[in-house]
């Protein structure tokens, strides 16, 4: 599946707008949510080049705040463009309102990089229990924790980004749909 960033467009006005993309060679109309799934999707697959471009596209979207961006962050961390990882996070999480939140998530990514798994649980815990209001962070980490066993406490990190997402929010659906995966298991 291929999501060219060239070729998502915003189409209609506030959050219910629709995106125009081109999957598979066909023109598709399809949400913020639909698309940011589809990326969420490449994400956990580890295709972060392609989850890049998509978030990428969908991190322009000022009214979402940093949720794609901070997806975004990571795709880049991932690739070893730790610049560019710092850079979207220190935009999107600004000093003044988030204090050292990005420089701590910058660290929890490339330490996630380097394989210092038990460093990047303890900062992404904390960044997710200080900062409940992004709920991108619980997703992240409890895919972090799925992936080493910890599946009661992924469970709980999916509850948080659930409950701290818009009631239609893409989080909230992304969250939502890993939980009733991780149960059905």
């Amino acid at each position: 599946m291929d999501l060219p960033p060239a070729d998502l467009q915003k189409e209609g006005k506030g959050p219910s707008q629709d995106l125009l993309v081109t999957r598979n060679g066909r023109r598709e109309r399809l949400s913020y949510q639909i698309v940011f799934g589809l990326a969420h999707r490449m994400w956990q697959r580890s295709n972060y080049a392609a989850a890049e471009k998509v978030f990428g596209e969908l991190s322009a979207f000022s009214d979402r705040g940093p949720r794609a961006a901070i997806f975004l962050a990571h795709c880049h961390s991932m690739r070893g463009d730790y610049a560019a990882c710092s850079m979207v996070l220190h935009n999107a999480l600004p000093r003044d309102v988030y204090s050292d939140t990005a420089a701590r998530l910058h660290d929890a990514f490339v330490f996630w990089k380097v394989g210092l798994y038990l460093d990047v649980k303890q900062l992404l815990k904390s960044l997710a229990l200080e900062h409940v209001e992004l709920p991108s962070l619980s997703l992240i980490l409890a895919e972090l924790l799925l992936n080493s066993g910890a599946k009661r406490q992924s469970a709980h990190f999916l509850r948080q980004a659930i409950r701290h997402d818009l009631p239609t929010g893409a989080i909230r659906l992304a969250a939502d749909a890993a939980l009733k995966k991780m149960e059905d298991n």
